[in-house]
């Protein structure tokens, strides 16, 4: 199919845009390709952010007036607090929410008028970045695109096998032994099957997979641009285990951290290294694995990542290593959703790494 490009209004310089039939699958939708755009220093007057996030500044100015410093550490909700807090938060704008969220998690409000720290200023993308070039980093379908254009012979991508809105088409689907079903549009939920399609029970398992709107509840937008669909593709690994997880983060268009993840689903760990594999002190939430080899293509890792990553102020791009293989996981503009507890000085380098465009040119 011949190749379509976007509207100039809607691209950053530089950005190429693809159509990509994919047979069974939904139509195609614009698709990163390359992507280059230049850094720009954060926004510094109040009048150039939108009126909500300027209320989320002055709640942080109110409730640390008066010399008191620090608001307090977060207590435990009960339930009538729980019920009260989503009635008025579902009145409250959504950059509000996000601040008072952000300082449930961590005891304080994010300066999102003037954000330092890598976590205030992934809170600042949420909140008001709608960069087209952000559009399909939540689009698993255009995902793997990516990959497979700017990684060709670094890492390899997992077969599509079927993508649809309606589970019924599996049914004249010849699946191999081993198999994951999960959403286009939003993350965390995947089922894994073996051999044929069992229509019925993968109906009764996803029922409302397609009409989920995720960004609703997470508030990361580029999950409203995904298309709504289910796909099915090759499962990667010894079936009944998950791979340990590689995540790189790029920041500036260098990898600067890599996080290696290991025992998902009974006892998570993850362990922070250097792009040297050089084991780090910190940790994000999690209690730390032991220490590691580096993994066998260390550095087609961190080539891939780069490539990936090339033209994002900051990308984290996620892989696995079987057997000496590197296979593609997935492109995260949105890490642990702004809200992992990242240890204070490692949120402050990673921040310190990060430059954000100006106000102006995320407006999509």
């Amino acid at each position: 199919m011949a190749t379509k490009t976007a509207p100039s209004r809607t691209q950053s310089p530089g950005v190429r845009w693809c159509v990509t039939p994919r047979s069974g699958g939904p139509p195609g939708d614009a698709v990163p390709a390359t992507v280059e755009v230049q850094e720009a220093s954060t926004p510094t007057t109040a009048a150039q952010l939108p009126a909500a996030v300027r209320v989320a500044t002055l709640l942080e100015r109110e409730v640390t007036a008066g010399g008191r410093g620090t608001p307090p550490a977060p207590r435990v909700a009960g339930r009538s607090d729980r019920w009260w807090g989503r009635a008025v938060s579902a009145l409250l704008p959504a950059p509000v929410r996000r601040s008072l969220l952000y300082r449930r998690t961590t005891g304080r409000f994010p300066r999102l008028l003037r954000p330092r720290t890598f976590t205030e200023k992934l809170n600042w993308r949420i909140t008001v970045d709608r960069r087209e070039l952000l559009a399909p980093t939540c689009d698993k379908l255009a995902m793997k695109e990516h990959a497979r254009t700017l990684a060709p012979g670094l890492v390899r991508v997992p077969q599509t096998l079927w993508s649809g809105t309606d589970v019924a088409g599996l049914a004249d689907v010849d699946l191999p032994g081993s198999w994951v079903l999960k959403p286009n549009h939003s993350c965390i939920r995947r089922l894994f099957g073996r051999g044929p399609a069992d229509v019925a029970d993968l109906r009764r398992r996803t029922a409302g997979w397609v009409e989920e709107r995720y960004w609703r509840t997470s508030e990361e937008w580029a999950y409203r641009r995904a298309r709504p669909a289910l796909l099915v593709e090759e499962f990667i690994g010894v079936p009944g285990t998950v791979p340990a997880d590689l995540k790189v983060l790029v920041v500036g268009g260098e990898p600067r951290l890599v996080e290696l993840h290991t025992g998902r689903g009974d006892d998570h760990r993850v362990r922070l290294y250097s792009p040297a594999w050089e084991p780090l002190p910190w940790t994000i939430g999690y209690r730390p694995g032991p220490d590691a080899a580096p993994p066998e293509r260390l550095e087609d890792l961190l080539k891939a990542a780069t490539a990936l990553a090339d033209g994002f102020d900051m990308l984290r791009v996620d892989c696995y290593e079987v057997d000496g293989e590197l296979w593609f996981g997935e492109l995260t503009p949105y890490p642990g959703a702004g809200l992992s507890p990242l240890e204070p000085e490692l949120d402050a380098q990673l921040g310190a790494a990060w430059a954000l465009p100006p106000l102006r040119r995320t407006r999509g």
